[in-house]
């Protein structure tokens, strides 16, 4: 583990030292990490990236599988999981477990209750950006072994994009999936929040959290959240 007590800035100049030895004729750089920026920088520079997991005294190793990677450049060629991955997701690598979500209000409102109420503390909330990648990022899961539960919007159906991306991610459903929690249309209808305006939509995540801390929320459908953290 290379980067052990090292300050970001000297990770930085690590990698950069290790991609250049890489480069030299007839060498290879192993690197077993606990760091999600080594796996995030400059990591077009990876040619393979393995997940181990010890189970009852035994050790498995997860990595992607070429048809996993083909499959994605030909069926979502602007998801290239190495640059998506950016060192706030790949924590997804180093715990036990991952929840998925749409966007940054999902992950401040499950962050707020995992907190608040000294829920499961190694799982860890991933944005995936949008419900369109969710899918993407289930089937990644499943190719390192990461025990996964998702959470999105159904939007109600209301267009022929949605219907798409509701039944992705129920068919990308796979032996690491924990659960699958959705709102007919959104959560925030669901948890009876007070939307902010189009023009304030960037502070959305903030008001989820206030009105969530001043007891304005449902809380019948914010106590659901408990159970399903912890599943």
């Amino acid at each position: 583990e290379p980067e052990a007590l090292l300050h970001y800035d000297q990770e930085c100049k690590l990698l950069k030292n290790l991609e250049a030895i890489a480069k030299t004729e007839g060498s290879q750089v192993i690197v077993c990490t606990h760091s999600p920026n080594l796996i995030s920088s400059k990591n077009d520079s990876l040619r393979c990236l393995s997940r181990f997991v010890k189970n009852s005294g035994i050790t498995t190793k997860y990595s992607a599988s070429e048809k996993f990677l083909n499959d994605l450049k030909v069926n979502a060629p602007d998801f290239d999981f190495i640059l998506w991955l950016n060192p706030d997701r790949n924590t997804m690598f180093f715990v036990d477990k991952v929840i998925l979500v749409e966007g940054a209000s999902d992950k401040a409102f499950l962050n707020y209750l995992i907190k608040e109420n000294n829920l499961d503390k190694n799982c860890y909330i991933v944005d995936c950006g949008n419900k369109s990648n969710i899918p993407h990022f289930m089937k990644l899961c499943e190719q390192f072994g990461i025990r996964h539960s998702i959470m999105f919007d159904k939007d109600g159906d209301a267009t022929q994009n949605h219907k798409t991306w509701n039944k992705a991610i129920t068919d990308a459903n796979n032996q690491f999936t924990i659960d699958i929690k959705d709102f007919p249309n959104d959560l925030e209808t669901y948890i009876g929040f007070d939307q902010v305006s189009s023009s304030d939509k960037f502070k959305k995540p903030l008001e989820v959290l206030r009105q969530l801390r001043e007891g304005k929320l449902s809380s019948v459908h914010v106590a659901e959240f408990s159970t399903f953290l912890n599943n």
